[in-house]
């Protein structure tokens, strides 16, 4: 690995392409981004790494990495590269058999089960049974996109009524129909 007073020796030789520099700048909205290609500019401008860092507020160690990246890869490739976004790989928040347990919650069981008064589950629900059962939080969105991703469609929850006395409903089919023939009645 190079020393950072030969990588910067080896930056100064290099042919700035400017064109490339100003179209990436132009193109990319991430404010990390643009601070990386706007140093990058400055010193190929001959500004000196320290002014570099104090205008920018960029760290030292940041711009050794821009120097590395542009004198291995090149001008043109290594300003694409430091143009790119960095992209996170995120473990899932919930392992494949945790997931399959929740798909057989919802298959199986109702909320009931699980202490609560309706019988439709929701997000809010589910998240909680989350918590309790694995001691992970996680979003709405996290059990929207595993019923998704599972072939289940998420429905946003109605007003939910309790199962009807069925003399309740007896009785009161009963006095419809005596109010309907009653009425009846009266227009002949």
């Amino acid at each position: 690995m190079s020393k950072p007073y030969e990588l910067q020796k080896k930056f100064e030789k290099l042919e700035p392409n400017f064109i490339l520099l100003d179209e990436l700048y132009k193109k990319n909205p991430k404010e990390y981004i643009r601070r990386r290609l706007k140093a990058i500019k400055l010193l190929w401008k001959g500004y000196t790494k320290n002014q570099v860092i104090e205008k920018l507020d960029v760290h030292r160690t940041k711009l050794q990495d821009c120097f590395k990246s542009i004198v291995e890869m090149g001008v043109d490739e290594g300003l694409k590269y430091l143009a790119r976004t960095k992209k996170v790989k995120r473990g899932k928040k919930l392992s494949q058999e945790e997931q399959d347990e929740i798909i057989r919650i919802l298959e199986d069981t109702t909320p009931q089960d699980y202490g609560y008064e309706q019988y439709i589950f929701t997000g809010k629900i589910l998240v909680e049974i989350i918590k309790e059962k694995y001691n992970k939080d996680v979003s709405d969105q996290t059990v929207y996109n595993l019923l998704h991703t599972k072939g289940l469609s998420y429905q946003k929850g109605h007003r939910d009524y309790e199962n009807a006395d069925p003399e309740v409903q007896y009785d009161y089919c009963v006095k419809l129909k005596k109010n309907w023939i009653r009425k009846k009645k009266m227009k002949k």
